[in-house]
């Protein structure tokens, strides 16, 4: 570092890591011309181009972007802030499991300066809308500030995003789920991944055409696993479906159960029982 502060001819070999170690000095030492040098580097090292070289090159350092970030609030580097934090956000709503607890501890505090320009950041908002998912009813009318200022929530965040990178790892293992056990042939087989559960074939059950459903129903005010029957005139009107079987406390599960469904109608049979049929291969 002394090297940079006695000899002016070497701030031209100046890289990206030299910055971090002088830039807080040029500041504080009002070294104006040092402090210009070390936002340009700082703004070329954040090209969106440069960026996505890096990444594709798997050499770009996290650490130091969010750093670049930190110290660009810290001096008043309006750009180089904007640029990383645009940046970050961008990451944020997508691949959030490349972060952790120590990344956005150093993350959030920033988001709360933001420019009024950022109100409409695709990043930020979809960030905002994790939050409040994650807060649930409790949520109220709190602001992003308030949510980013709950204790604990770089913990949530992490723990958020492990458990659906783990979920997505799930929907494409599974390909299908076979019901077996109901006690009626045409109930039983496979059921395909629908946006709204898992879908069943359409068959004639008591004469009139049904679809049944392996999904998500409310029963005795929860909301837990259930394989239903919904008229085939009425497939997308919940007020029409049936539970015929339910999970008792899979209110938590990601996937329905394998075994240990109760029959709650006079027309449910057997005993069912479900396997996941998994992919070949997953890429």
């Amino acid at each position: 570092m002394n090297k940079f502060l006695d000899d002016p001819l070497a701030i031209r070999d100046m890289k990206i890591d030299d910055v971090l170690d002088v830039v807080l000095l040029y500041d504080k030492y009002e070294f104006t011309q040092g402090t210009k040098l070390c936002e340009k580097i700082m703004l070329d090292y954040l090209k969106r181009q440069s960026l996505m070289d890096l990444e594709q090159s798997y050499k770009l350092n996290l650490h130091l972007i969010i750093d670049l970030a930190v110290i660009a609030h810290q001096t008043n580097m309006k750009e180089v802030f904007e640029d990383g934090i645009d940046y970050l956000l961008k990451k944020l709503s997508g691949s959030m499991i490349m972060f952790t607890e120590e990344h956005l501890q150093k993350i959030l505090p920033l988001l709360k300066h933001l420019p009024s320009n950022f109100s409409t950041n695709s990043g930020l908002s979809r960030l905002g809308r994790t939050l409040a998912a994650l807060h649930g009813p409790e949520r109220d009318d709190k602001s992003l500030t308030d949510m980013l200022n709950e204790p604990g929530v770089e913990k949530i965040l992490v723990a958020h995003c492990r458990e659906k990178a783990g979920n997505d790892l799930i929907n494409r293992c599974i390909s299908e789920i076979q019901l077996c056990g109901t006690g009626r042939r045409m109930v039983d087989g496979p059921f395909s991944r629908n946006i709204q559960g898992w879908r069943g074939n359409t068959v004639l059950f008591e004469g009139v055409s049904v679809r049944f459903w392996i999904k998500r129903a409310t029963k005795d005010g929860e909301e837990v696993w259930a394989i239903v029957c919904n008229p085939f005139a009425r497939l997308n009107d919940e007020s029409q479906q049936e539970i015929y079987w339910w999970a008792p406390y899979s209110q938590n599960l990601y996937m329905p159960p394998l075994r240990g469904w109760v029959p709650c109608n006079e027309l449910a049979k057997g005993n069912p029982t479900l396997k996941y049929i998994l992919n070949e291969t997953v890429e």
